[in-house]
């Protein structure tokens, strides 16, 4: 291919072989539309496809948001109510989601098999171009906002899918205060909207703007189309024209994103961020210092401005973070980030007082000065830099490399530059790495941040119970606008909640289904592929070598045996994983420690984690693990540094264990809620396994328990942590049950066992007895009362103890009720933004995720065994399923991935042949085997386990459903 060349009504306009993604890149412009297409050939058979749009949005009411949801229900050549959902159930996808960013929105898909990546690009671009969004209100009031009223007496709520996300998404502090930080540093610009949808202005939007949104910005003219991998580039091209891009005119569409007019001098603001009785008022606020840098088209600045932010905020060697905790100013401090065509740099404090944001603002503005003035520290940059570089090379973030690229060109692509600036980092870290010789970095300091007028300085305090008041509003407001409508009115609001209804109950024809792409089981390979797997010894202790291409990065980790660690100091050791290499050894401080770690590698990682044998009945092993990651094959400064924070960790630091105490609550009060399912089911999990019991203690909410009486207790009896860590340190890094795992190059292996060799050496050998590791809870109903104004709701019961073995049948049995009854009776008829059912060799658990319901969600999943007894359902429509459920028997991996789950394999005793049966279990599933689990269902959810992490209110109004409510946050 030529540039100027015109295929299939591409012209090409641009190629380049782009190291950085070990592909050749061909950019290309629609001749009729202006439609824009990048292409990213190489061998990999994961293949990606990808379109988006930029799509600006003009309020808060989640407009973009809305629409990501809409256009996949349905589109002209696919009739089913949702054939996203169907494709997700049946296909051999490896990636498949839609997502809303701040100005765009994009639609990736991923699949290996080449009939089946054709089915699901021809799917997402009807969707998108011909969606079904202005025939069907349905669509819109169900996965955005609608009026519910079903009866004349009843009161009018609010219900729909993306405004219950909202509320969950918008439930934790740290989600309010980035939006207002938002606010402040772009008052006039797109920016300060919530493009996911502010939850009390998304009621706002009309069904007619909402249509109206779709067809100004999903058209050609405004699209990005993506391909990466090893499809043939002709072919794809053809088909694209042909099937879709034939059909369309080019349109002038002003979906331009005007640049934030810039301050003439900095501005304070202040806001209020809602919270609930339950946290204290006391420093409870939070301090904000955000300039905009520059232009994210200047990739050296967006890059510049990332790596300052990691050295000088988030890093442990960070100083304005260590003037601002010195200072006693936050329990926290962390960099916000935002995905804006111009960059934020800002800079927060969480648990601190507004009384004090002079002095944060003057702290912040000397210590630059300092930095300025005295020079960068160039290993803390160089670290930074080498940190940066390893995650590019990665391309980590997705099990799929492709949709890292295709998110990644935006940066670039979506402001009217090629993406290939974006995908091209080598010169522009070159370019970095000598500017921290050359001044660069202080220069950008002091033009970019401390001479910037476009300033904010903001604090954010809490009001407690402000979402109860605007609550009450809400229902105050929806009462007047009842008695507001006539008996006409009344009646046609009701039968439109009944049409709604109806349509979610009916099920699709045959003609639908027949609508949707349907591979065959005889293209399924039933071969797993075989991860090549050496196993060494050195001094007694396995040796694990996974010869894998790594594109020059090796992989190495120790993973020590703590079965002797008693019960009772099972948090600690967890404790201990945050401290190592965040604390002083006998050779350097911790700050020098965090840059020579970055500098000599691509990190140390320290954590628990457990291997459930797959032959022991009930036995698992938990580790602690340490693992490194180099670029060439000379681990002996990463096995040197691993040492020293092994043995040499200076631990009886108090100040310093109290601030990484206090960071670790403050982190895991910014994450809870993002993953508040997989937190209940685990937590579910604990109350009949022993090892999810163990897991509880180290990761789950057991475990935020444990932090949080440290941190109220610490002021008076820290010393008496810090003895028990000690104690703790001495006994895990004991070479008795150790194994060893390395992943890459064999020129790596030597080099590897020879450093480790001295290390091992160094252990200390104490035989310790096997500790008592039947730690299950009692059997409890735990309501956990949060500030979340959502649910997240688990059910289940151990798997044997109601008298069935794993089966792959099993398999296809969740992916059929978590795709079909749960999703259609918890998410597209109850509001909830996700649910579902994991079934495995130990348990049977539920979940549901950003869920405004309780009751209902229980008695749905109680209802799950009725369901499966009267279900219809063809062999055919089955056949589907089974296809679908593939993927969770061989997932796209990374190389590292692949020697990760090897490894775990090795320690589980489980064999490939073992998952190959399965599998063939799973691909022989006959409808008569679904109906048969109706009595393990119903075995399972008669059990009564059950937790809930949700709103305070909803729980309590409920309590007769618990044995037992507690609160998160002590």
């Amino acid at each position: 291919m030529e540039i100027g060349h015109v295929i299939s009504g591409f012209k090409l306009v641009d190629k380049k072989r782009l190291d950085e993604a070990n592909s050749n890149a061909l950019l290309f412009e629609h001749v009729v539309t202006g439609a824009r297409l990048l292409k990213l050939e190489n061998d990999d058979d994961n293949k990606v496809f990808g379109i988006g749009f930029r799509t600006p949005p003009n309020d808060s009411t989640g407009v973009a948001h809305i629409v990501e949801h809409c256009v996949l229900s349905g589109s002209r050549k696919y009739k089913t109510k949702e054939p996203f959902m169907d494709m997700y159930k049946t296909s051999l996808q490896t990636f498949i989601n839609a997502m809303t960013f701040p100005d765009k929105t994009i639609y990736p898909v991923a699949s290996r098999n080449a009939a089946d990546f054709r089915n699901l690009m021809d799917v997402y671009l009807d969707a998108v171009f011909y969606p079904i969004i202005g025939e069907k209100k349905e669509i819109f009031m169900q996965e955005g906002w609608h009026y519910e009223l079903l009866g004349k007496e009843e009161p009018i709520t609010y219900k729909g899918v993306v405004y219950n996300e909202m509320r969950g998404a918008m439930s934790t502090a740290e989600d309010q205060v980035q939006e207002f930080s938002n606010q402040a540093l772009y008052p006039d610009s797109i920016y300060r909207f919530n493009s996911g949808g502010e939850p009390y202005d998304i009621p706002k939007l009309s069904y007619e703007d909402f249509v109206d949104f779709h067809k100004k910005y999903y058209h050609p003219s405004n699209s990005y189309i993506y391909l990466y991998g090893n499809g043939d580039t002709i072919s794809e091209l053809e088909y694209i024209e042909t099937e879709y891009l034939s059909a369309f005119d080019r349109l002038e569409i002003d979906s331009s994103i005007s640049a934030q007019p810039r301050f003439d001098e900095k501005r304070y603001c202040s806001f209020e961020y809602s919270t609930t009785d339950e946290v204290e008022n006391t420093e409870s606020d939070y301090l904000i210092y955000g300039v905009l840098t520059g232009d994210t088209l200047d990739g050296e600045t967006r890059m510049m401005t990332e790596i300052l932010k990691e050295a000088l905020i988030d890093s442990d060697a960070a100083p304005i973070k260590r003037a601002l905790i010195d200072a006693g100013i936050g329990e926290d401090v962390f960099s916000m980030g935002y995905s804006a065509k111009e960059i934020p740099f800002v800079i927060a404090a969480k648990n601190t007082s507004k009384d004090k944001i002079v002095e944060f603002e003057n702290i912040i503005e000397e210590s630059l000065k300092t930095l300025v003035e005295e020079g960068i520290d160039k290993k803390l940059l160089t670290s930074t830099l080498n940190r940066f570089e390893y995650n590019l090379r990665e391309a980590s973030g997705y099990h799929t490399r492709g949709i890292v690229y295709f998110i990644e060109a935006f940066n670039s692509w979506l402001y009217g530059q090629t993406p290939l600036n974006a995908l091209s980092f080598n010169a522009m870290l070159e370019k970095l790495r000598s500017g921290i010789e050359t001044g660069a970095y202080e220069d950008f300091v002091k033009n970019r941040i401390l001479s910037n007028n476009h300033k904010t300085i903001v604090d954010v305090v809490p009001n407690k119970g402000l979402n109860e008041l605007k609550d009450a509003e809400v229902v105050k407001e929806l009462e007047e606008y009842k008695k507001s409508l006539s008996e006409a009115e009344i009646e046609s609001l009701i039968t439109e909640n009944d049409n709604l209804i109806e349509m979610q109950l009916a099920e699709d024809s045959e003609e639908a289904k027949a609508t949707i792409p349907k591979l065959s089981l005889s293209e399924i390979n039933e071969n797993l592929e075989r991860v090549p797997r050496e196993i060494l010894e050195l001094n007694g202790a396995k040796v694990l070598y996974n010869e894998l291409f790594t594109a020059g990065i090796n992989y190495a980790s120790f993973l020590f045996d703590i079965g002797h660690i008693t019960p009772e100091d099972i948090p600690y050791v967890a404790l201990l994983s945050e401290m190592l290499g965040s604390m002083d050894t006998e050779r350097r401080a911790y700050t020098d420690l965090a840059s020579e770690i970055y500098i000599r590698t691509g990190g140390i990682r320290f954590g628990v984690n457990i291997f459930n044998d797959r032959v022991k009945d009930g036995v698992f092993y938990p580790k602690f693990m340490v693992s490194t990651k180099i670029l060439g094959e000379d681990f002996s400064k990463a096995v040197e540094l691993i040492e020293e924070i092994s043995l040499e960790t200076k631990l009886r630091d108090e100040k310093r264990f109290k601030e990484i105490v206090r960071e670790i609550k403050s982190q895991i009060d910014m994450s809870i809620y993002n993953s508040g399912q997989a937190v209940t089911m685990a937590r579910l999990k604990s109350y009949f396994d022993s090892s999810a019991a163990y897991s509880e203690k180290v990761s789950g909410i057991d475990f935020y328990f444990f932090i949080q009486d440290i941190e109220k207790n610490m002021a008076e009896d820290a010393n008496v942590y810090i003895d028990k860590i000690v104690e703790v340190y001495k006994k895990v890094f004991n070479p008795n049950g150790l194994v060893m795992n390395i992943i890459g190059d064999r020129k790596a292996v030597d080099g590897f066992l020879k450093s480790a060799e001295s290390f091992v050496k160094k252990l200390d050998k104490t035989a310790y007895e096997p500790a008592n590791l039947n730690i299950v809870a009692d059997p409890k109903n735990e309501g956990i009362k949060s500030s979340a104004n959502v649910q997240y709701v688990s059910k289940g019961s151990p798997l044997k103890a109601i008298g069935y073995e794993y089966n792959g049948k099993m398999s296809v049995l969740s992916s059929f009720l978590s795709r079909g009854y749960l999703h259609n009776t918890i998410r597209a008829m109850g509001g909830a933004y996700g649910a579902g059912i994991t079934i495995n060799n130990r348990s049977i658990a539920t979940y549901s995720y950003r869920d405004p319901n309780l009751v209902e969600t229980i008695k749905a999943y109680d209802e799950m065994a009725e369901f499966l007894e009267n279900m219809e359902l063809s062999q055919e429509d089955l056949t589907g399923i089974i296809i679908g459920t593939m993927s969770a028997f061989d997932p796209p991996r990374t190389a590292v991935q692949k020697g990760a789950q090897d490894l775990r394999m090795y320690l589980e005793n489980l064999k490939i042949e073992e998952v190959e049966k399965y599998m063939s279990e799973a691909l022989s599933t006959k409808v008569e085997d679904i109906r048969e689990y109706a009595k393990m269902i119903k075995s399972a959810m008669e059990e009564n386990y059950l937790c809930v992490l949700g709103a305070s209110d909803t729980i309590s109004k409920n309590e007769e459903l618990f044995d037992k409510t507690i609160n998160l946050k002590k």
